[in-house]
């Protein structure tokens, strides 16, 4: 018979509590999916329920994935009544339980489950009735997101006195008016960035934004990057810093281009530099996530690093996701976030898609949460 003293009971209770907190929580898996039937050129996704939607650029196709991955179908943007067909997509993102697809010259379209259109706006050529310049939209780039009653966004605009670049917030979907443009020291780096879709901007709740800037933005050298945040609500804009204390390494300065030679000596510039290359927002709302890319020879390590959204400070240390691709397409889902993989840009349209990865969103946030940045998953 065997006799368990309390003193033999307490030290295996002990070694017990000791080996769960020292031993990490176990990853789950996450292989590169090749045989999905990803457009040959990725532009842009996003999660529309537990489906994932991609857009495919310069085909002018959706394709539409299972939660496991597996295409389920691809649709011409011809075949779907309703759409601006003389427009090219630039854009796509999640809108509650629909998502909303933006095209050149300003045209947005909001699709339901079914990807039939559920509603239509035109955002360019508005006027403000709010200022007294009549500063008038020319342009909006594919970097953008919505809010409640407004949508936040880098764009061109006409004044009287000539042109301008900046980030604007204007309501919506009542889009008559222009709320706010904040003209940026920067605005020739900034809007370089927006012109590429990187993912540089996010959205929380009811008029609640935040984007990556530079320092120059905050009237500063440009020596790092900071997280801005805006808030909009009837009684105005307020545009402010997140936490002046937390910075991230600065963003490389791109030469303008204008065909597929110097685009691809643009996207050379960034496979080479050490930056912060999107910024998203945990479902759950209470925290941002930083994406960082750190080249190493042929390949880049990809990393998140969690930010309290609230007071703007880091939590734990920044997190390796299981990618080495040169280019990384991340979608953020409440489930399941999507990994995208793309290889070397070559011009507009030579980035080659190499095939997707899911992710559990528990799992982000649990490593997020680790001091030691800890596992995703296993490739």
């Amino acid at each position: 018979m065997l006799l368990i003293t309390k003193k033999t009971l307490l030290a295996t209770l002990l070694t017990l509590v000791l080996f769960s907190v020292a031993t990490p929580l176990s990853a789950g898996s996450c292989p590169l999916i090749t045989e999905v039937g990803l457009p040959s050129v990725v532009g842009s996704g996003a999660w529309l329920g537990d489906e994932l939607v991609v857009v495919d650029f310069f085909q002018r196709e959706l394709f539409r994935y299972s939660h496991a991955g597996v295409q389920k179908a691809s649709r011409p943007l011809s075949a779907i009544q309703g759409l601006p067909q003389s427009y090219e997509p630039r854009a796509i993102r999640a809108d509650g339980s629909q998502v909303t697809l933006q095209f050149n010259g300003g045209q947005f379209a909001q699709l339901g489950q079914g990807l039939e259109v559920m509603g239509r706006w035109n955002l360019a050529s508005r006027r403000s009735q709010q200022r007294e310049d009549g500063r008038e939209i020319l342009r909006i780039y594919s970097t953008w997101v919505k809010s409640g009653d407004y949508i936040f966004y880098c764009g061109d605009f006409q004044t009287g006195g000539g042109y301008e670049s900046g980030f604007a917030v204007s309501s919506w979907p009542s889009v008559d008016t222009v709320e706010e443009v904040r003209l940026v020291d920067s605005a020739a780096q900034e809007m370089a960035y927006c012109r590429l879709n990187l993912p540089n901007l996010a959205a929380g709740e009811d008029g609640t934004f935040y984007a990556l800037v530079s320092d120059s933005v905050a009237g500063e050298p440009e020596t790092s990057t900071q997280i801005m945040k805006v808030e909009a609500d009837e009684g105005g804009i307020e545009w402010k810093l997140l936490n002046d204390r937390v910075r991230f390494p600065p963003r490389p300065e791109l030469p303008r281009f204008r065909n597929d030679e110097g685009f691809a000596a643009v996207m050379k510039k960034m496979e080479r530099s050490i930056m912060p290359a999107g910024l998203f927002l945990d479902p759950r709302g209470d925290r941002l996530y930083v994406l960082l890319r750190e080249p190493e020879g042929p390949t880049v390590t990809w990393s998140l690093q969690s930010v309290d959204a609230e007071t703007g400070k880091k939590i734990g240390k920044p997190t390796v996701l299981p990618s080495q691709s040169p280019h990384l397409i991340v979608v953020p889902g409440v489930e399941q976030w999507a990994l995208l993989e793309q290889g070397v840009a070559l011009g507009f349209k030579e980035i080659r898609s190499k095939g997707l990865r899911l992710v559990s969103a528990d799992d982000i946030r649990r490593a997020s949460d680790s001091p030691t940045g800890g596992e995703i998953c296993t490739p």
